[in-house]
């Protein structure tokens, strides 16, 4: 299995200003995440445009594993290729970084998250085209199934707002789908628990379509 992940927080408000040097943000953001890696070194401030939203700043931490990017409007962790054991490191790291801001805006830890999980899944089948057939249903024979998409539902104590799911052949690895998972989260509070619950209803809903995250030959 091959994976990535991306956790977008947005603010309900812009910020008034970004951690910049010579900020009380900056100098809180120094000190505690410098235990993730935090150095001048893994700091930019990247201004590619005269546009607000443009403006970010982005630090690298966990020997490059992860990107952490701030801008006006959202907090964003970057995550191309999971290791095990980074999962664990990601909401200390959001929660750091609220904190920080906090500074710059009392209410900063009030906004909505959105985790896209992709990943790159084996089949015990090994065959693609049937494991998407047998989710489509009529057409044409003229027409092979190449992807498929659902809406997920939330329902129960899912703390879940919103998502949706979308199944292709992957383009990467044989015998494999590449799977789309995108889970919005209103106010959420960012702990262990939190986590350990978004992770199962995101199992749940691989299971619900057969689907397991299992190693495959040449996969991560």
């Amino acid at each position: 299995m091959q994976s990535a992940l991306t956790c977008r927080f947005t603010f309900h408000n812009i910020l008034p200003g970004l951690p910049v040097p010579g900020t009380p943000a900056f100098a809180q953001l120094c000190r505690d995440l410098k235990r993730f890696g935090f150095s001048a070194e893994k700091f930019s401030l990247e201004t590619p445009s005269a546009k607000l939203s443009d403006v970010r700043v982005t630090v690298a931490l966990l020997q490059e594993a992860v990107t952490l990017r701030v801008q006006y409007e959202w907090l964003e962790l970057v995550v191309p290729a999971l290791v095990q054991g980074h999962e664990d490191s990601l909401p200390d790291i959001i929660n750091t970084t609220l904190q920080a801001l906090a500074l710059l805006d009392p209410g900063v830890g009030k906004g909505d998250l959105v985790v896209q999980s992709v990943a790159h899944l084996r089949l015990e089948s090994l065959d693609p085209e049937v494991y998407l057939s047998e989710h489509l249903t009529g057409g044409d024979e003229s027409y092979r199934p190449d992807a498929f998409a659902f809406n997920v539902i939330s329902g129960g104590d899912v703390i879940r707002k919103q998502g949706r799911i979308v199944i292709a052949v992957s383009a990467i690895f044989a015998g494999s789908v590449f799977v789309d998972y995108v889970a919005e989260y209103a106010n959420p509070q960012i702990t262990s628990d939190t986590v350990k619950e978004m992770r199962i209803d995101y199992y749940k809903r691989l299971a619900l379509l057969g689907l397991v995250e299992t190693k495959g030959e040449g996969q991560k």
